[in-house]
């Protein structure tokens, strides 16, 4: 992706650390990716193709995997954004979401594992305490990413029309 300026931004890469994160989905079967990433391990292929900036996005569920991607980006200035995890679910969304935007990188939001992608209820993007944190999303001008499967993309032109110019989908 180019951005007005001219940088290109690769928008979509995960870091985690394998004795940290909690990696929900990583297993030691998947032997190639099962060690820690971290940005140098990604910064001389982004200089190969002339990319000069990344964005984080979620990979793990954890209040730490969250701030350790704040860190990296304070840390590595090739890394110009966080799209961490919320649970949309949690009553205090709000805050956890004021939390993670006292730090400039912090940029968006990619729901938690109770999201969509991995919950049977094709219902669950109508749930009230749903909207409710991506309500909480939108007043605070972050993006949101929803990782969800066909039986639940009905529920998303309805969310889109609830935050009219709020999210960016």
């Amino acid at each position: 992706m180019s951005n007005p300026t001219g940088t290109v931004v690769d928008t979509h890469n995960h870091y985690w650390d394998i004795e940290r994160s909690d990696l929900y989905w990583l297993t030691p079967d998947v032997e190639r990716l099962y060690r820690s990433f971290t940005p140098p391990d990604l910064k001389p292929h982004m200089d190969a193709v002339g990319v000069q900036e990344s964005v984080i996005v979620q990979a793990a569920h954890s209040r730490w995997d969250n701030l350790w991607w704040l860190q990296l980006a304070e840390q590595y200035p090739y890394v110009a954004a966080v799209v961490g995890c919320v649970d949309l679910e949690d009553p205090d969304v709000g805050m956890a979401l004021d939390e993670y935007r006292q730090h400039p990188p912090f940029r968006g939001v990619r729901r938690r594992s109770a999201g969509a992608e991995d919950v049977s209820d094709p219902d669950w993007l109508a749930r009230p305490d749903v909207h409710r944190g991506i309500g909480e999303v939108a007043r605070r001008g972050l993006s949101l990413d929803l990782l969800v499967r066909t039986p639940h993309l009905r529920h998303v032109p309805a969310l889109a029309a609830e935050h009219p110019g709020n999210c960016r989908w």
